[in-house]
């Protein structure tokens, strides 16, 4: 019955998935200025937003002590891709994303410890990903910079919560089914990453 129920979960996830609407990669939300509207940005663009997850159960299950490798390799990788974007333009990195998330999720499921310096290269490319990713080419000047900071405001802010949630209740509680979630959690975003790159390679035919 168990294992029926993981099937069912697994394959509404992946319907989920299929039948999400395409989503804007840099839709605003009115009545509130760039720098909100930035923060705003990774929770609203479905690759930054799942492979921001990814990462961040990684850190969690890995252990953010003593140092957070991810989180300081996700700012450092961002702010080298947001002063890249302005000479980039705006970059499609979602293919990236979802690439990025696959590994990440096959990682955490599988549930070994990992070396430090690959956690921390990894948080580096994703950061680097969504700071090319978060550069809307309508705007300029101080209105892109402000977009820009608040992308990584929330990025960061939101893997941090993550991750300390992930890391208090696999590491300090130790609670079994704690773990057991994190990994079944990473299997359906790496189930979810698959589908969004056969679907990205399928429109590139």
């Amino acid at each position: 019955m168990k294992s029926t129920n993981r099937v069912s979960s697994l394959v509404l996830a992946l319907l989920l998935c299929a039948a999400a609407p395409a989503a804007s990669a840099h839709g605003t939300i009115p009545g509130i200025n760039q720098f909100y509207n930035g923060v705003m940005h990774p929770f609203l663009a479905p690759a930054h937003l799942i492979a921001l997850l990814a990462l961040a159960l990684l850190a969690g299950q890995q252990g953010l002590r003593p140092r957070p490798v991810e989180i300081i390799g996700l700012a450092g990788g961002y702010l080298l891709g947001a002063a890249s974007a302005f000479k980039a333009g705006d970059p499609d990195t979602d293919p990236w994303l979802w690439a990025f998330t696959l590994c990440l999720g096959a990682g955490v499921a599988l549930a070994r410890a990992q070396p430090t310096r690959l956690r921390a290269i990894t948080g580096g490319l994703i950061g680097l990903a969504i700071g090319l990713g978060s550069a809307d080419v309508s705007m300029q000047g101080s209105q892109r910079i402000a977009a820009l900071l608040g992308a990584g405001f929330g990025a960061l802010i939101g893997i941090a919560y993550a991750a300390l949630a992930v890391n208090t209740f696999t590491k300090r509680i130790q609670h079994p089914a704690a773990r057991i979630a994190v990994r079944v959690l990473a299997s359906w975003l790496t189930a979810c990453a698959v589908l969004m790159l056969a679907l990205t390679w399928k429109k590139s035919q």
